[in-house]
């Protein structure tokens, strides 16, 4: 295989001081992201009961889940939530990684 195909590749001037001091500053979003999906756990944990099971009856088959509207919503913001915490928390490592410190 020719050397020159294989693409080279990039190192960043950052320093590791840097990346250090702006990995620090991703505790904060890591620890919410943290807590919104032990939050979410927590509404799946009460919200997605089977009814069956909770009649009693449970004849072979899939689970069946009846939500309320709010129940829905609920959890919907939660996992919408979740999911965004955790895509602003990838940018932010990203940045962190060439030392950029972001809120």
């Amino acid at each position: 295989m020719n050397a020159a195909a294989i693409p080279a590749t990039k190192v960043s001037p950052v320093d590791d001081g840097a990346v250090a001091r702006a990995m620090r500053e991703l505790e904060h979003p890591i620890r919410s992201a943290h807590s919104m999906a032990y939050i979410l756990a927590e509404l799946l944990d009460e919200y997605l009961k089977d009814y069956r099971e909770v009649d009693g009856k449970r004849p072979g088959g899939g689970w069946q889940i009846r939500l309320t509207e709010h129940e829905m919503e609920v959890l919907n913001f939660a996992w919408c939530d979740v999911l965004s915490r955790l895509t602003k928390l990838e940018k932010a490592f990203d940045a962190a990684w060439d030392g950029e410190v972001r809120s």
